[in-house]
């Protein structure tokens, strides 16, 4: 008796029927939802300062790009980050030499994960 060819299930991901909701854009929906429920009357503002960092979208993809904003209020944000590592001593401020230096590796070796 020959082998028979095995055929895969259908895979529903490669469907034409399934309507994909983009993950980023419902981050972001959900994101809008939960502020104008805990900030009502300044969800507004949020959004557009937001929006002012960002070249007019709520959020940048780009690699690179994604976790920095740009303009007067990203770069305000920036020197309050950096005012406030001073402040409390950590002159670095966004990370550095002295983070590796302070590394040290486990006497016994690799731990076991399992």
């Amino acid at each position: 008796m020959p082998p028979r060819p095995v055929r895969n299930p259908p895979n529903p991901w490669l469907s034409s029927d399934v309507e994909w909701l983009e993950p980023q854009r419902a981050r972001l929906e959900i994101y809008e939802e939960r502020l104008r429920e805990a900030l009502p009357e300044r969800a507004g503002r949020v959004l557009h300062r937001i929006r002012e960092t960002r070249g007019g979208e709520l959020d940048d993809r780009r690699f690179g790009v994604r976790m920095r904003g740009t303009g007067p209020y990203a770069r305000a944000i920036g020197d309050l980050f950096d005012a406030a590592a001073r402040r409390l001593g950590l002159e670095g401020g966004r990370g550095g030499d002295e983070a590796a230096s302070t590394f040290r590796r486990p006497a016994h070796g690799q731990l076991q994960l399992l």
